[in-house]
């Protein structure tokens, strides 16, 4: 999840109105993520890092 949060505060750093959109995805994120790990912890840590190394990535993108 830190990947998640590093990347949301350099997207929000550059565009601070796409807070707006970051918030419910996180709360997507954490239902997304609770879901899956009813099933498989392992696939849930996937889930989460998947999203967050994606939002890492736009976010290093968009900051410089």
């Amino acid at each position: 999840m830190s990947a998640y949060h590093i990347g949301a505060a350099l997207c929000i750093a550059r565009y601070p109105w796409s807070v707006a959109v970051l918030i419910p995805l996180h709360s997507l994120l954490n239902l997304a993520v609770l879901a899956v790990a009813k099933r498989s912890l392992a696939q849930a840590e996937a889930v989460a890092a998947f999203v967050g190394t994606t939002v890492l990535a736009i976010g290093w993108q968009l900051y410089l």
